[in-house]
């Protein structure tokens, strides 16, 4: 081999080598939809632009769900304390009126109890304020009184037991208190009715 021969031979090399790297830029550009390495670059900009605004819808998805999850709590619970004292009421109403309509089924005298004995029955079941509550001359007052104040003052404490009973021993004083005023004026009216008649 001649030195021009190896040139020759030299250069064809040299040629079909940069006709392989040629045919290897256009394939991978084919295979990378003839992108040039700016369009790779803003193509990393907009996926992390879109992962960013991903990640915080996400974030305020999950909190906004939170918040709707805190309202229908705090709804729920408002709820169930209308419910007890609606419930309450109720019991009350249904109280008084078994005590009106069994006063008026029962003669005036038959059963009488004393304010002492009503005192001793009420000390050991309730506490001093709600005998204060039990000395009010109107009963009406004072189961509005109970009804008001277990829904301004004492909402948050209606979920203890204790206060619970408390309330249905309120109830149950009220009802006797009721019970015996009945009676009173009831035995009034028999009075006015035999002074009419004699």
């Amino acid at each position: 081999m001649t030195s021009s021969q190896s040139a020759v031979s030299y250069s064809d090399q040299q040629l079909s080598k940069s006709y392989q790297q040629m045919v290897r830029v256009q394939q991978m550009k084919k295979a990378a939809g003839a992108l040039s390495i700016y369009d790779v670059i803003s193509s990393d900009i907009t996926i992390s632009r879109k992962l960013l605004l991903t990640s915080r819808w996400l974030q305020w998805n999950r909190s906004s769900s939170w918040y709707l999850d805190l309202a229908i709590e705090k709804r729920c619970r408002l709820h169930k304390l209308i419910r007890q004292r609606f419930t309450f009421v109720l019991k009350i109403q249904q109280m008084l009126f078994a005590l009106i309509s069994s006063s008026r089924k029962i003669p005036a005298g038959s059963y009488s109890i004393s304010r002492r004995e009503l005192q001793r029955y009420i000390q050991p079941v309730v506490g001093k304020s709600s005998r204060k509550l039990f000395m009010t001359n109107d009963w009406t007052i004072s189961c509005k009184h109970i009804v008001t104040t277990s829904w301004t003052s004492r909402r948050k404490q209606f979920s203890s037991s204790r206060e619970l009973q408390w309330i249905q021993s309120k109830a149950t004083v009220l009802c006797i208190s009721s019970r015996q005023r009945i009676q009173q004026k009831r035995k009034a009216v028999v009075d006015m009715n035999q002074q009419r008649s004699s």
